[in-house]
């Protein structure tokens, strides 16, 4: 079975804990976020990668706002994620990293940002704008579709990089629960940390692009580090 044919059963498993999700959520009349943020490889360009990378943000900067009920809800959704295209006609600071760090693993002449997969720590966004969604939905998140482990698991990256900064540490750790984070030589564990956890590769965490875009040339030094070494 092909990646995009597993991620899709791994998101079609999970209806159920959506639905109780959106049930509990409902109950507490909160409807300020997002559709979760379901991933789509292109399968082609990243089995050929010099390194296969999985690059993890924070959560989603607006979104598809359906609720996914149906195998048709995961596939919209799932198209939503194609048709953005890794930020093709973005130009904020976490895609040009993106670029950046493509560039970085796979040569200049890589085709755009597919060679690497792009996902989020926190699946379901504010449904207006940036940032965290209510505290609750994010519970609910870790409750009833935990799955980054698994989307792990079926992607199989050679390496990890979580641009989400310190302050998103914890978000890791629910994800996986006996993550630890260790330090780089030549920067303190708040700049650039090594993650190791059950289920996680190779794995750096270091702030995110729109932080590290104030000393430009620092954060790529940072990100030097950590392709040298994956």
């Amino acid at each position: 079975m092909s990646i995009n044919k597993q991620l899709r059963e791994l998101y079609v498993n999970h209806i159920d804990g959506l639905n109780k999700m959106y049930g509990q959520l409902e109950s507490h009349n909160i409807r300020n976020y997002t559709a979760p943020y379901l991933i789509h490889i292109w399968e082609d360009e990243y089995l050929k990668a010099a390194k296969k990378v999985m690059i993890i943000g924070q959560e989603t900067n607006g979104w598809n706002d359906i609720c996914v009920r149906s195998g048709q809800d995961v596939d919209e959704v799932i198209t939503t994620y194609k048709d953005f295209d890794y930020g093709s006609n973005y130009h904020t600071p976490f895609w040009k990293y993106v670029e950046i760090i493509n560039k970085m693993i796979n040569g200049d002449d890589t085709p755009y940002n597919h060679s690497v997969v792009v996902n989020n720590i926190n699946k379901f966004g504010k449904g207006d704008g940036n940032g965290r969604p209510d505290g609750l939905v994010t519970r609910l998140e870790n409750k009833y579709f935990n799955v980054l482990r698994d989307e792990m698991r079926i992607v199989q990256p050679d390496a990890c990089i979580f641009l989400t900064g310190p302050d998103y540490d914890n978000d890791i750790r629910q994800k996986f629960p006996n993550a630890s984070f260790s330090p780089v030589e030549g920067y303190e564990t708040r700049e650039l940390a090594r993650v190791s956890a059950d289920g996680l590769p190779l794995a750096f965490r270091t702030y995110h692009p729109g932080f590290g875009q104030r000393c430009s040339e620092w954060y790529e030094q940072v990100l030097s580090t950590i392709v040298n070494v994956i």
